[in-house]
């Protein structure tokens, strides 16, 4: 399904519409399926043999009869499915219609008796019927399942909207606890809640959780930056997750300054352009969003300018990506680990793509999905590492200016990536650049005297904190000295 969507995308709505179908048909227990064929539907406002106007192969025909007797089905090939009666185009009853409009009667002879006389109701596409029928029965033939909801509320009344919205905000938070509580990777129950890691990070974020990205120990530390240094020049691998953090700050060209080459799958460049088309989809229609977060309802209003500027954002870190890295489509190894095996069922056949990547080239794993990395390395065996390391390689390597790394670090703060380690110097450099309102190094203060903070290490928060305050303020020159006390 994710095959033809981009099909598609690329405007072949024809053969995309056709395959879509005969998919739903063969596997109609699959609500995933279901939920693609929908999307297919509402990308770019419908497709083609959707508004046929005249009884035809490939058309779903209503009719009414005498005494309201009613009848539809749609003229097409094979048998019922999904609940759609159908009729073989060459059928008594389809000859009947056939070339018919809306409006338009016909005939049934009856023996012994006056013929009755039926009516075309309507005519559509049986591409449209099969997705209205989606829609009205999502919840009835997939229980349980999260996708689409068909409410009837009395007007003015939209007690059971928000009742709705409250209990799938509560069920996404049970379903976020998996990444929380179970040590899921990122991407793993993105997917769960239908969703990409980007947004779910996002999502953890509101929750006021972090992003793990590594223990915070100084011994993980020390084994990374080594692996980064033995890396250099060598090349890398990011994952999706990553690779768009790393493209939104910025750091692409620093890394592949370091790494010599980035190597990225064809599933990060998908990821993207599932977002760009989840924006495009709202173009032309009115939105409003409700949430319920923190015991309230929250309402926004989206607008064609809001989702133009989103789709900007996200092109330009696309073409960042792609501009930036070796992009590889990627097959599952003939022979794989049983461990890899298990992953791949539960989290889709692209889930370890950047693992096996670096398995295959033989370089490092640049994640910054703790959970990930670990994942990965117990099924592919790969090395690994997260952005911090490699910037806190390349800048004790006299590769990256203290300057450029402090801002990375405050990135990687304000995104919550913990555990971000900081020094002294970092930390005085971090401040050097605030302004007034001190954003940045509030940002970078959220990491020292943490609960899982080393406070006697070399990195601890006593030790940072006493070398930044002593490069902060330090004694006046001489000539400067006064009743002022120390410069700050």
């Amino acid at each position: 399904m994710m095959l033809i969507t981009q099909v598609a995308a690329e405007g072949n709505r024809e053969d995309a519409y056709a395959a879509a179908y005969d998919l739903v048909r063969r596997h109609p227990d699959r609500p995933d399926i279901a939920l693609g064929y929908v999307g297919l539907g509402l990308l770019r406002n419908g497709g083609p043999g959707f508004r046929m106007k005249e009884a035809g192969p490939g058309a779903f025909v209503a009719l009414e009869g005498p005494a309201g007797t009613r009848r539809a089905f749609a003229l097409d090939d094979g048998p019922e499915f999904f609940g759609i009666p159908v009729e073989a185009p060459g059928s008594p009853i389809a000859r009947l219609v056939a070339g018919k409009r809306r409006g338009d009667t016909f005939e049934i002879p009856k023996m012994g008796g006056h013929p009755e006389t039926w009516t075309i109701a309507s005519v559509h596409g049986k591409y449209l019927q099969l997705h209205h029928r989606i829609m009205e029965e999502f919840e009835i033939r997939y229980p349980g399942v999260p996708g689409l909801s068909r409410l009837t509320m009395k007007e003015g009344d939209v007690s059971e909207a928000l009742a709705m919205v409250r209990r799938s905000a509560e069920q996404n938070e049970r379903t976020a606890k998996l990444y929380l509580d179970e040590n899921m990777p990122l991407s793993m129950v993105a997917r769960a809640l239908g969703g990409d890691p980007v947004g779910f990070a996002q999502y953890v974020r509101t929750l006021g959780a972090d992003v793990a990205t590594c223990t915070g120990s100084g011994e993980e530390r020390v084994a990374a930056c080594a692996t980064a240094l033995a890396a250099r020049g060598r090349g890398a691998v990011l994952d999706p997750y990553t690779a768009w953090v790393a493209a939104e700050m910025d750091l692409l060209p620093t890394l592949r300054s370091w790494f010599g080459t980035l190597h990225a799958s064809e599933a990060c460049i998908r990821m993207i352009e599932r977002m760009i088309d989840k924006q495009r989809q709202g173009i032309g229609h009115r939105q409003m969003t409700v949430s319920w977060h923190e015991n309230q309802f929250y309402r926004e209003e989206i607008d064609d300018d809001f989702l133009r500027s989103q789709i900007a954002v996200l092109e330009a870190g696309r073409d960042k990506i792609v501009a930036a890295c070796e992009i590889h489509s990627i097959l599952v190894p003939d022979e794989t680990s049983e461990v890899a095996d298990k992953m791949l069922e539960m989290a889709g056949s692209s889930f370890l793509d950047a693992a096996f990547l670096a398995r295959e080239r033989g370089v490092p794993l640049l994640s910054d999905d703790a959970r990930y990395r670990t994942w990965a390395t117990a099924a592919t065996g790969c090395r690994s590492l997260w952005l911090q390391a490699a910037l806190m390689a390349a800048t004790e390597a006299g590769a990256l200016s203290a300057a450029d790394y402090a801002t990375a670090v405050v990135g990687l703060a304000a995104r919550q990536h913990s555990f971000v380690s900081l020094e002294g110097d970092a930390l005085h450099e971090i401040c050097r650049q605030d302004d007034d309102r001190l954003h940045r190094l509030r940002a970078a203060l959220r990491y020292i005297g943490g609960s899982g903070a080393e406070m006697t290490s070399p990195h601890g928060g006593r030790r940072i904190s006493r070398d930044g305050l002593g490069l902060r303020w330090r004694p006046a020159p001489p000539e400067e000295e006064g009743g002022d006390g120390p410069r700050v």
